[in-house]
């Protein structure tokens, strides 16, 4: 490289101060920059934001820069913006900024944000809420959970808010206050209310109740303590076709008295404060016993004015009934005088009859019981001599039996064999009968007709040939 060359060459901080005094110079006074926050990057512990700004075209981003909000800046741009938008600065919004283009030498250009125009971005969730409302009618949504009838007294409810949440604790207190009257079963589902969580976990709570539909009567989302900030969520598509889809009722209590959402739109009760859906909730039952005092006063009333006109008409027919009683009466005690006639000049003639008939019947039994009598004494004389002819004979065959079972067991009484020459061998005083029972160096006795002899076992051979012995 020569010389001329090198004194052409730049080095990289002259590069960046050129580049800096250019921006100046192209960019000398502040100017009003659209752009949609992509992340806002905010420290707590500095109070700075440093935000990415950037421009998409569809789902492509086409432009991004680095941004600069200060702590003093932030804390006022941001307390403007949830005064009139309802929503604290987040990633995803579109805003419009005036802007200072600065250029660092190390950390590069960046965009010093002095303030954001809240109404731009208003306009901005407007259409979104808008265009999510017509998709919604389009879909035949919108309208659908409105017309699910909400049951008579809904005592089963599920809860879908935060442990924390000033709105569900005050919708408890009214409940609690009644409990003595009307028992409402609550159990609460924990979610996020508001913030980039609050859309995806209120619906995957939905989805947890919808596994559990035979245990509750309607849903309640519940918010409240939070004023007019982060709405947005509840105008998120994916939460309202959810709400309006759902097959139980949805009440909302999201606590705020303006610019109505659309998740409350399309819910079937729509209360403004937890409160006051708590107190919807009441009123439902305070309707349902009211009806059924006038129900009970109307019935109190017919049934007294019924009662005392058949009272009346009771006391007629008593004193009617008392007259034709006690002429049928009369007339009955006539004829059952006669016949009671009748039945004792009858049962006389039956009683003689039947006596005739049982003397005739008994002197017939008594002959043909003494002619059977005497047959089956004959038929027994007859039989007699030859039952006792068997029997003896039956006898004398099993004395015979006797006396030969007698000899074969002295035959083979033990000792009557030893003396035949046979031995008998014992183990440990049991008889073997086999030598697969004995074992080498087992003690044995053999029995002889006239002694013992004990022997233990050398060798086993289990063969014909005979064991040798010591």
């Amino acid at each position: 490289m020569n010389l001329q060359s090198e004194q052409s060459c730049l080095s990289l901080y002259e590069l960046a101060s050129q580049i800096k005094d250019t921006i100046q110079l192209g960019f000398p006074e502040r100017i009003w920059v659209r752009a949609e926050i992509h992340k806002l990057n905010y420290y707590p512990h500095s109070g700075h934001c440093y935000p990415d700004l950037v421009e998409k075209r569809g789902d492509k981003i086409v432009a991004e820069m680095r941004g600069l909000l200060w702590n003093s800046q932030y804390r006022r741009i941001n307390l403007a913006f949830q005064r009139l938008t309802g929503e604290p600065l987040r990633d995803g919004l579109k805003v419009l900024c005036l802007v200072e283009v600065t250029f660092d030498t190390k950390r590069g250009i960046a965009l010093l944000i002095h303030d954001i125009d809240p109404s731009y971005t208003l306009g901005d969730l407007e259409r979104e809420k808008q265009q999510t409302i017509e998709r919604l009618k389009q879909e035949g949504l919108f309208d659908r959970n409105r017309q699910l009838p909400l049951p008579l007294l809904p005592k089963r409810i599920a809860i879908i808010s935060a442990l924390t949440s000033r709105g569900y604790a005050d919708f408890l207190n009214v409940i609690s206050a009644h409990q003595h009257q009307y028992r409402i079963i609550h159990q609460l589902f924990p979610a996020w209310l508001q913030g980039d969580k609050a859309v995806q976990s209120i619906i995957e709570q939905l989805h947890t109740i919808r596994e559990h539909l035979h245990r509750f009567d309607a849903v309640a989302i519940i918010r409240g303590g939070g004023g007019e900030t982060g709405l947005s969520a509840y105008n998120d598509y994916a939460l309202a076709k959810e709400v309006a889809s759902f097959p139980l009722p949805v009440l909302t209590g999201i606590g705020h008295a303006t610019n109505e959402t659309v998740t409350e739109m399309v819910a079937c009760v729509n209360c403004i404060t937890p409160t006051k859906l708590a107190e919807f909730l009441l009123q439902h039952f305070d309707d349902f016993a009211q009806a059924i005092t006038r129900a009970q006063d109307l019935i109190h009333d017919f049934a007294t004015h019924l009662l005392a006109q058949h009272q009346h008409q009771l006391h007629q027919l008593s004193r009617q009934l008392r007259g034709y009683a006690y002429h049928h009466l009369q007339h009955h005690q006539q004829q059952l005088h006669f016949e009671q006639r009748n039945l004792l000049s009858y049962t006389q003639s039956f009683i003689k009859q039947q006596h005739t008939s049982l003397h005739m019947s008994m002197h017939s039994i008594k002959k043909e019981f003494s002619r059977t009598l005497s047959k089956h004494q004959q038929d027994l004389m007859q039989w007699l001599p030859a039952l006792i002819k068997y029997t003896k004979n039956f006898f004398q065959h099993q004395h015979q039996q006797i006396d030969l079972l007698h000899t074969q067991v002295k035959w083979f009484d033990p000792e009557n064999m030893l003396k035949k020459g046979f031995t008998i061998t014992l183990r440990n005083g049991v008889p073997v009968a086999s030598v697969h029972e004995l074992q080498q160096h087992d003690s044995i006795t053999t029995v002889f007709k006239d002694g013992q002899v004990e022997s233990t076992i050398s060798a086993i051979s289990p063969s014909t040939s005979t064991s040798r012995v010591s």
